[in-house]
Order: structure tokens, then C-alpha cells, then sequence
């Protein structure tokens, strides 16, 4: 028992020691991949951050160009356009918008049938259907498309098209003629099919553009704006370590609000195990000003992938070296607990067993009397104590020598042994006296078959030097309580009553 304790407690202490050392290895790479983490979500943030911003400075370019170019279109307007939209890939498309009374309505529809062919007139869309609107409903005012760069976005014509249909958009016009300076819509899927946003300002000429309109009559007519794919704000999902993802939402909106969300990248998603044991970085930040209040987010769910070949060798190494100790140490233990064991078995058979026979001694058979006796005393059974002596055995010795008598008195107590119950004992308390313990005895007529038993095993001849020798034996029987109630007393009784048999045997 103690030995499979030790071994035990062997491989505990091995496999603490293995996840202390695994500890110290993801400790450090964890270390290390919070450096990387902060330096990685820095450029990242930096990157969407010089986008947005770029987007805002290029809206106010163009607000400046219209004021000098006036309010027709034409080449040179085209061509500044596409200058800006060839050098920021975010933008899908500028355009030029006019806030138009009802009453007005008639006269844009005309000029823009005269300027771009018939057809041409007021339409709205619908973003949730994704469907053109025509004829446009009546309504009091409308912010039609006037100019845009491209012409066509997605195969669908963009002239005419009215900001103000749709409400967020409206709201994102009506914001920005408030505030006096550009403001962005919330994300809305593009009619390419990405997500984008609408970035919007008034374009006068007034000192101030940030001034406020006191009358509707003084509030902007004239609105500059650009469609922005906000998809090219996310990073490249090959440039992602794995495990990581970015998130930019609105920050009108709660980051699990999809209707708020302009990007969510993730690389291959960590399993839960991972999850369980690995960290998880992040960082949230605000991007944009303003204008563009958007946030950011950067996280990294940690995992194996942190732990390179050589750690994971150098992790198998030690555990390997430190198993190879703790072998080495509990082989050492083991065998030392062996010896101690034998010498113990060693030194307990020789302090209870016959050096000679093999049989219990005299300490031996005492013990065992004394705890047969107090089971008996509870149980109410009866035990009996024989008392051996053999007879015609100094003959043996005389004629033989000693080494021939010690051959008789070990066959005797193999023939005795074979005899004998499984739980009886039989002991040998010095030179030719055996004693006998029976346990559990009912009556005096059960034991008489068993000394029978025994006289006729120890009669028969045994075959010495190419001799035949005969000994016999006087069996005396002691019962308990009847006899005695104390081992000196059974031992007395039985060793009287074996003298009284071996009396009737010599008459």
C-alpha cells in the first residue's frame, strides 16, 4: 500500500511539475504576445484612423472646389474627382446634392432631362428592399443627386437620386446642415453590395460653415458628399494572426448593434479549451472625430499557436529529464522499501517460525491461542489444544545422528500440515514436541478422528539413507473452557493428559 502511495504521489508531483513548466512557457509567450498585440492594434487603429480622417479632408476639398468652380458641373469638377477617388480607395463615389422645394421640383426634373437625356427625373431607393422608387412620392423637399463621380455605381444610375427617401440619410443631411460641418450616416449596405456609410456636408459660401441657420430659409442648399466603403478600413484577414479579430462600429450604436457595424474580421476562431486557458487581449479605440465617431475594437483570443516548435520541444525535454528524475529517485525508493520489506519478513519469520520445520514457534502459537481464545469467548464455541510427543525418536537420533533426526522432525511437520484444517496451526514448541491449535470445535467426538488421523500420518514409515524408520506419537487433548481458561492452563492439561496416553500406550 505505501508503495502505490509513493508512486502515486511520483506521478502527481511529475504532472504538477509538468504544468508548472507549461505555466512558465505560456507565461512568456503570453508576455511576448502582448507586445505584439499593442504594436499590432496600434497600426491597425493608425491605418483606419488616417483613412477617416483622409475622408473628412478630401469632403472639405470639395466643398472648397465647388465654391471656386461654382454650381455647374463639368470636366474639371469630373476630373477632381476622380483624382481623389484614384489616391483613396474608401471611396466609392463623390457627389453634389441640392436642397429642392416642391414647388422646384419641375424645373430640376426638366434640366436634368435636358442636361442627360430623357428619362432623367427624381427617384428614390429603397436600401431594405433594394429597389428603385418611381415615380418619387410628393413631399415637401427633396435633396436630389445633382453630380456624382461615377455616373453609375453597381450598373444603377445615380442622377436624380434622392438623399432625403430614406430616413437615415435624411437625418445625416439634416445633421450636417445643423452642425455646419460634414457628418456621417450610419453603415447601410452599398448597392455594389459592401458596407459603406454616407459622409456629407454643407457647401457655402459663408465665413463660417459651422455657424448656425436661423431660419429655414437661411439653412444650406448646397450639400457635398462622398460614398465610403468601409470595408477597405479592415485590415486584410492574411494579416491577421490567428485568433484575432477587429470590429469598427458606429458610436451612436452598441458594438453588438448590426445595424451600427461597419466591419467584423476574425481569423480562425479559437476552439473552447483554448479559450479556457489562453487570455484574451483587447483594446478599444476611438477613431475618427466629430464628424466620424467611430470606434474600434481589437482583440485576440490566445492559444497553442502562441507556443512555437521550439518551445513545445524544450517543454517535452524537461518533462522528459524531470520523469527520468523522479524514475530514478522512486526506482531508488522502491528497492530500498523491497530490502526493508524482506529484512522485515526475514526478521518476523524468524522471530515466530521453527528455523527448522518451518512451523510456528512457541511466541507464534501463543499469540494465535491467545486471539483464538477471544474469539471463542464471544462466539461461545469450544477450542482444543493437542499436545505431541514423539515416541521412539531418540533412537533416531542415537542410530542416525542429529541430521537424520532433523530430516524425520521435517517430514513430520509436512505430514502434520497436510493433516491438518486450513485454519488450524500447528507449532513446534522444541526437540520432538508439536502442539496443535483447533479452532471452532463443537464436541469431544469431532476431534477424535483428527488425532486418529494424525498418529496414523505420523506412523508411517519414512525413508531415510535407503532405511525404513518408524516413530510414534502420544497425543494429548486439552478443551477450552473445560480444561482451562488460560494458555498455561490448556498447554498444562493437554501435556498431562498426553503423558496419560503415552503411560496407557507403554502397560
Amino acid at each position: 500500500m505505501r508503495l502505490r502511495t509513493l508512486l502515486l504521489l511520483g506521478c502527481l508531483l511529475w504532472l504538477a511539475m509538468t504544468m508548472l513548466i507549461g505555466v512558465a512557457f505560456v507565461s512568456r509567450a503570453v508576455l511576448y504576445a502582448e507586445q505584439v498585440f499593442g504594436r499590432q492594434a496600434q497600426q491597425i487603429a493608425d491605418g483606419v484612423g488616417q483613412k477617416v480622417l483622409a475622408n473628412e479632408a478630401v469632403l472639405d476639398a470639395y466643398a472648397a472646389y465647388t465654391l471656386v468652380d461654382g454650381a455647374a458641373s463639368g470636366a474639371e469638377e469630373r476630373l477632381f474627382t476622380r483624382q481623389m477617388m484614384s489616391r483613396y480607395a474608401q471611396i466609392v463615389a463623390m457627389e453634389r446634392v441640392e436642397r429642392v422645394a416642391h414647388a422646384e421640383r419641375a424645373v430640376v426634373e426638366r434640366q436634368l432631362a435636358e442636361r442627360y437625356g430623357p428619362g432623367f427625373g427624381l427617384f428614390g431607393f429603397d436600401y431594405q428592399e433594394r429597389r428603385v422608387v418611381t415615380p418619387l412620392p410628393a413631399r415637401d423637399e427633396y435633396f436630389p443627386v445633382l453630380f456624382v463621380e461615377p455616373m453609375t455605381l453597381g450598373g444603377a444610375r445615380v442622377i436624380g437620386l434622392d438623399i432625403g427617401y430614406v430616413d437615415f440619410q435624411r437625418e445625416t443631411l439634416l445633421a450636417s446642415a445643423d452642425a455646419g460641418r460634414a457628418v456621417a450616416s450610419r453603415p447601410y449596405p452599398l448597392i455594389e453590395g459592401q458596407m459603406g456609410y454616407l459622409l456629407v456636408r454643407p457647401a457655402e459660401d459663408r465665413l463660417d460653415v459651422r455657424d448656425r441657420y436661423d431660419s429655414p430659409a437661411a439653412a444650406p442648399r448646397r450639400f457635398v458628399g462622398m460614398v465610403v466603403n468601409s470595408e477597405v478600413f479592415a485590415p486584410q484577414l492574411a494579416d491577421l494572426p490567428d485568433g484575432m479579430r477587429v470590429r469598427m462600429w458606429h458610436k451612436r450604436y452598441g458594438e453588438s448593434d448590426r445595424a451600427g457595424r461597419f466591419f467584423d474580421k476574425a481569423r480562425a476562431e479559437r476552439s473552447p479549451l483554448e479559450a479556457a486557458l489562453f487570455p484574451r487581449l483587447e483594446e478599444t479605440r476611438q477613431i475618427g472625430s466629430d464628424s466620424q465617431p467611430f470606434l474600434l475594437r481589437v482583440s485576440w483570443q490566445l492559444g497553442w499557436s502562441q507556443l512555437g516548435a521550439f518551445e513545445w520541444a524544450l517543454m517535452a525535454l524537461l518533462s522528459l529529464a524531470l520523469l527520468g528524475l523522479l524514475g530514478f529517485g522512486l526506482s531508488g525508493a522502491v528497492r530500498g522499501h523491497e530490502r526493508r520489506r524482506a529484512r522485515e519478513a526475514r526478521l518476523f519469520h524468524l522471530a515466530n517460525y521453527d528455523s527448522l520445520t518451518g512451523l510456528a514457534n512457541r511466541h507464534l502459537f501463543y499469540d494465535r491461542l491467545q486471539h483464538a481464545i477471544s474469539v471463542q469467548a464471544r462466539s461461545g464455541r469450544r477450542l482444543a489444544v493437542l499436545f505431541l510427543d514423539l515416541n521412539r525418536f531418540k533412537p533416531v537420533n542415537d542410530t542416525y545422528g542429529h541430521a537424520a533426526g532433523d530430516e524425520v522432525l521435517k517430514e513430520l511437520a509436512r505430514r502434520l500440515t497436510g493433516t491438518l484444517r486450513a485454519h488450524d496451526t500447528v507449532a513446534r514448541l522444541g526437540g520432538d514436541e508439536f502442539v496443535v491449535l483447533l479452532e471452532s470445535v463443537g464436541v469431544k467426538e469431532e476431534v477424535d478422528p483428527l488425532v486418529a488421523r494424525i498418529k496414523a500420518a505420523v506412523e508411517q514409515p519414512i525413508a531415510l539413507d535407503g532405511r525404513s524408520v518408524v516413530v510414534g506419537v502420544s497425543v494429548g487433548v486439552a478443551y477450552y473452557p473445560e480444561d482451562g481458561l488460560l494458555i498455561d492452563e490448556l498447554l498444562a492439561a493437554a501435556d498431562r493428559k498426553m503423558y496419560g496416553s503415552k503411560g496407557a500406550a507403554a502397560r
